[in-house]
């Protein structure tokens, strides 16, 4: 299935002759593409869906995109990439999904410019979030987008791997804060925020997370 990030559309004629052709692969494709087009929509990501765009490699599976600016004109693509299910078994690896992009450098500075926006001099994790599901995942993603929009520099586990794993990697990560959001959280609205540097553990309102952090000018 075929996305340009760049309005909103629906799959119609488009979809029906997918499955048709496709059959179960293709059902799980679709299903997938639609939960990417749903998490975008709760980001507020403008997108439009074009089932003509082609990658020019075919290991890409269920859904590739193109990323564009509005600010370069008649060359406004910034990347473009994709899912890609069995490449790294194809090549002896371990047999795990992954999803890449290429971009190029010089429209990325270009856009940055235009928008006025910088680079950081530092790389740093001020706080990471650990959902514990798919609900948790839900709404951990536009609260990941509000927290970065305030400036603070924030990092969310993907992998849904043990609990252990992730919080050895958010240690690795440096992050200074790690709070871990599951379905108790949600029923209760109150999350645990944990300082990594002393371990301390301070109980906070879902709702006021991000003015928790903000008051604490991390």
């Amino acid at each position: 299935m075929l996305a340009t990030v760049a309005g909103d559309a629906g799959l119609g004629d488009t979809a029906h002759q997918f499955l048709d052709e496709g059959g179960a692969d293709a059902f799980g494709a679709l299903l997938h593409f639609e939960r990417v087009c749903e998490l975008l929509r709760i980001l507020g990501v403008p997108f439009e869906i074009n089932p003509r765009i082609v990658r020019g490699l075919d290991y890409y599976t269920s859904t590739v995109f193109e990323v564009i600016s509005t600010n370069l004109g008649a060359q406004n693509s910034l990347g473009g990439g994709g899912r890609y299910d069995g490449l790294i078994r194809t090549l002896g690896g371990p047999d795990i999904s992954a999803v890449g992009f290429a971009t190029g450098l010089e429209r990325v500075l270009q856009a940055l410019s235009k928008q006025e926006g910088g680079l950081p001099l530092e790389p740093s994790i001020d706080l990471f979030l650990i959902p514990l599901g798919s609900e948790s995942l839900t709404r951990c993603i536009p609260l990941l987008q509000r927290i970065r929009s305030a400036g603070i520099a924030a990092h969310m586990d993907y992998s849904g791997r043990k609990l252990q794993k992730v919080m050895r990697y958010a240690n690795d990560c440096k992050a200074k804060f790690v709070t871990i959001i599951g379905e108790n959280e949600l029923e209760s609205g109150i999350v645990k925020l944990k300082k990594m540097s002393d371990g301390s553990v301070r109980e906070v309102p879902f709702d006021n997370l991000l003015s928790t952090l903000l008051v604490r000018d991390i």
